[in-house]
């Protein structure tokens, strides 16, 4: 189970002052604020390959086998498969699932509802992080004509100063269980009450950039227009690229 959120704050300020009736300049500062939140919890048993050996759900459990006829001749003669189903109530195999669960396991997880078959809000995974901006403008405008032909000329800048604080709750781990196969599971260290050890882990980190843009057009003659520009953007990086870790040696 994952939840993400996302809260944005702004707050500008901006103008303009006109130099004359063709030429002004455009400015500005603005902060922003923006908070993520990542949260997530990893809810399963590790054992893909059932929980019980051949024979071992009785008549008594609530399960009721046919023989089935119908099953393609080669795959049953070529590949050995047993010509065997069973049908039951959804309800009576949950039952006995979860009467069974971690039974047999070392380690399970288990959801808000005490077994692995709902979802669990005892977050593993929750990342935060606040990104701090303040930037700042100005742009030339000017409108003019050579020979005729009418002319715009834009060209600016803008500063921007980011700090990023990003936060991670680290559970601490202290073995890893071995499952079978290639598959291993960390088992996390836990206190007297058997609670797991884990804190929120902080990390910053700022950058700056100046971004100057330029914008030139002419119309060279009626329904035809040259343009020429340049900028420099900036797009902030994905949110796993600076969040913090979650998880501690």
């Amino acid at each position: 189970m994952t939840l993400l959120e996302w809260r944005s704050n702004k707050r500008n300020l901006s103008g303009s002052y006109e130099l004359s009736e063709y030429s002004s300049i455009d400015f500005g500062i603005q902060m922003t604020e923006v908070n993520n939140r990542f949260t997530g919890r990893n809810v399963q048993l590790d054992n893909w390959g059932g929980f019980t050996q051949p024979g071992e759900l009785s008549d008594s459990q609530p399960f009721f086998y046919e023989r089935v006829n119908s099953i393609n001749w080669m795959v049953v003669t070529i590949h050995g498969y047993k010509p065997n189903s069973f049908t039951a109530d959804i309800a009576d195999v949950i039952a006995v699932a979860e009467a069974s669960y971690c039974s047999q396991r070392r380690v399970c997880s288990v959801g808000d509802c005490g077994t692995g078959y709902c979802a669990s809000t005892d977050w593993d995974i929750d990342k935060r992080t606040t990104e701090e901006t303040t930037s700042a403008y100005f742009q030339f405008n000017d409108a003019t004509e050579y020979n005729g032909m009418p002319i715009n000329v834009q060209f600016g800048v803008r500063w921007e100063q980011t700090d990023v604080t990003s936060a991670a709750l680290a559970p601490t781990y202290d073995e890893v269980f071995w499952l079978g196969g290639n598959e291993f599971t960390m088992v996390k260290a836990v206190d007297e009450d058997g609670n797991a050890i884990q804190v929120f882990d902080d990390y910053a980190g700022d950058y700056d950039h100046i971004l100057p843009s330029f914008d030139f057009d002419i119309e060279v003659m009626d329904n035809l227009v040259l343009r020429a520009s340049y900028s420099k953007t900036l797009t902030p990086p994905k949110l796993y690229r600076y969040s913090g870790r979650n998880y501690r040696r």
